[in-house]
C-alpha cells in the first residue's frame, strides 16, 4: 500500500532527523499525525516499535564495532538504513 510506504518513509526520515532524541512531545506527535493523516496513537506505536526493533539495536551494533565515538551516530544511522558503515 503506497500510503503505508509514505507513512513509513516520513517516520523513518523523522527518526533519522531526531536520532539523538526520538521522543517527540505531544505537539510533535500531533504534527506528525496531522502530516500523515493518521492518529497520534498510530504515530506513537510506530515510534515505540521502531525504537525497540531498529533504533536501539542499531546503536548497540554500532557501539560494538569499537570505533571512535565520533562515528557512533553516523554508524548507527547507516546500520539503521541497512548500509555499510563508512571506512575510517
Amino acid at each position: 500500500n503506497s500510503l503505508k510506504k509514505e507513512f513509513a518513509n516520513y517516520m523513518n526520515h523523522w527518526l533519522r532527523s531526531n536520532w539523538t532524541n526520538p521522543y517527540p512531545d505531544d505537539e510533535g506527535l500531533q504534527e506528525m499525525a496531522s502530516d500523515c493523516g493518521t492518529t497520534t496513537a498510530v504515530v506513537s506505536n510506530w515510534l515505540i516499535n521502531a525504537r525497540t526493533r531498529k533504533w536501539r539495536p542499531a546503536i548497540v551494533k554500532a557501539y560494538k564495532l569499537n570505533r571512535p565515538a565520533d562515528y557512533l551516530k553516523e554508524d548507527a544511522i547507516a546500520i539503521f538504513d541497512g548500509r555499510p558503515v563508512q571506512e575510517i
